[in-house]
């Protein structure tokens, strides 16, 4: 829970409630859900799939009687939200800003939104509501042939961060033994093997190792997972944030010491665009990737561990359950020996799977073609 150290509680019925550290009740137990706090100010409370807040000091801020259905974290005053099958802004008392007729509304990232409006167009949704679509089209009657190297490049380019599109941060911490400088040396290709929490939630290092994962596509909730998992096996991983699927790779991009932390940072990449990289004889130690315009890679991960390190503990990691999702070492496998590479088929079955699941987060970002076109 947030900083407040409000509890959560059960009434007889099963409804949730709220209460301080010393008991005293400061929500009654009217709630289907009370969802753990995402430090924006706000506590989100959900009556018949209807999202709701209330203030730090548990004073009503939007009804229900507004109809959201989603309610993402606010930033700078206004947050992603939906109601029925439309998305939009909202600002901080739950009213439109913008907009409301958006097919979806991907999360904040780099200051905007990925949106797609009512036509299908994708584009950039920023905090104020105005919508900035992609420029037109201007078809070449006569185009080039692409060389393959180029072909290659341009895929490349699509999956290490540019322009207005950064890459997305996401972070696990563990406290397991491992030989870092033989397992995780820079340039090494690395696939996760398993299905894996992950969070952008941690604060600052609470172990000796701390993984930093950057990533262009983001990775799937739950809804994803079961595209890939039999029934049985989703309902087993019963994922709350982000998660990296199992045959997710990365190339090692970085590894850093201070302070008692190792701090290693995972580029994640196709594993169809790795191999071309390796036939075309790019040295993956030489990578270069970037967070924003001019900020690289290397660069963000130093200064946010220099920021982070004596930072208050974000309250999912305090907890004993996240202690455990965090765990297990990105790329290594029960004997933390380092996980095969290529793809996993024999999980399967009626398709191909190469590099399904980097396929499907690629349409979001209109990097399809190039993927295919390796």
């Amino acid at each position: 829970m947030n900083e407040t150290g409000y509890v959560i509680f059960k009434g007889d019925d099963g409804k949730s409630g709220l209460r301080d550290i010393e008991g005293n009740e400061l929500l009654p137990a009217v709630y289907d859900r009370i969802l753990d706090y995402d430090d924006d100010g706000y506590i989100r409370v959900l009556i018949d799939g209807v999202y709701g807040t209330v203030d730090y000091d548990c004073r009503e801020v939007i009804p229900h009687s507004r109809g959201l259905t989603h309610l993402g974290v606010f930033h700078n005053g206004t947050a992603r939200a939906k109601r029925g099958k439309v998305w939009g802004l909202v600002d901080e008392q739950g009213r439109e800003v913008g907009r409301f007729d958006y097919k979806m509304i991907h999360a904040h990232h780099g200051d905007v939104y990925m949106a797609i409006d009512a036509e299908g167009n994708r584009g950039l949704l920023y905090e104020d509501g105005s919508f900035e679509g992609p420029p037109p089209v201007i078809i070449d009657k006569n185009p080039p042939e692409p060389t393959p190297r180029k072909v290659l490049m341009q895929a490349f380019d699509r999956w290490r961060g540019y322009k207005n599109y950064p890459l997305f941060i996401f972070y696990r911490d563990t406290d397991v033994e491992v030989d870092i400088d033989d397992v995780y040396t820079v340039g090494r290709v690395l696939r996760c093997g398993r299905p894996m929490q992950v969070t952008k939630k941690l604060t600052r290092p609470l172990h000796k190792t701390r993984f930093v994962i950057a990533s262009m596509c983001g990775f799937e909730r739950v809804e994803a997972i079961k595209l890939h998992l039999t029934e049985k096996q989703a309902t087993a991983f019963p994922f709350e944030e982000y998660v990296m699927h199992s045959d997710a790779h990365f190339v090692v991009h970085d590894v850093q010491r201070c302070c008692g932390i190792t701090q290693i940072t995972l580029l994640h990449l196709p594993y169809v665009l790795i191999s071309e990289l390796q036939k075309a004889d790019e040295d993956l130690c030489r990578i270069s990737a970037y967070v924003g315009n001019e900020k690289s890679l290397r660069d963000f991960v130093a200064n946010d561990l220099m920021a982070k390190i004596d930072s208050r503990v974000h309250g999912h990691s305090l907890s004993a359950r996240w202690t455990e999702r965090m765990h297990h070492p990105v790329g290594l496998d029960d004997a933390m020996q380092p996980v095969a590479l290529g793809v996993d088929n024999s999980r399967y079955t009626k398709r191909n799977a190469m590099d399904k699941f980097d396929r499907y987060c690629a349409k979001r970002w209109d990097m399809t073609t190039d993927i295919r076109r390796l």
